[in-house]
């Protein structure tokens, strides 16, 4: 009797680790076609968004301004060296839920 030889692959799985630019990442999975795009693990603290459309992401979703005078119309794109939003960026009038990630 022959003996039949099976080669299985371990599956790649997903990283728990977050890439090295998240923002980015995200801006690809979610598919929100930002120029510029920014993560905050907490959705509370940002660098000022520097091109524009752009958007700032949290692990659960994310925010977009298509031009900057929509990003300027809240009174944290004006103020500081870095944004502040103390409640959270899923509390902003335009914040969209994205497909789940694996937790960072």
């Amino acid at each position: 009797m022959r003996k039949l030889r099976i080669n299985i692959k371990p599956v790649k799985q997903q990283s728990e680790k977050p890439p090295d630019k998240p923002g980015n990442w995200l801006n690809d999975y979610w598919k929100i076609g930002a120029k510029h795009s920014l993560f905050s693990s907490y959705g509370t603290w940002y660098n000022h968004l520097k091109i524009f459309p752009g958007a700032l992401c949290d692990p659960k979703g994310f925010i977009k301004f298509d031009t900057k005078e929509d990003y300027l119309k809240y009174s944290f794109a004006r103020k500081g060296v870095k944004i502040n939003v103390p409640e959270g960026i899923s509390k902003l009038l335009g914040y969209k839920i994205g497909e789940p990630v694996v937790n960072w």
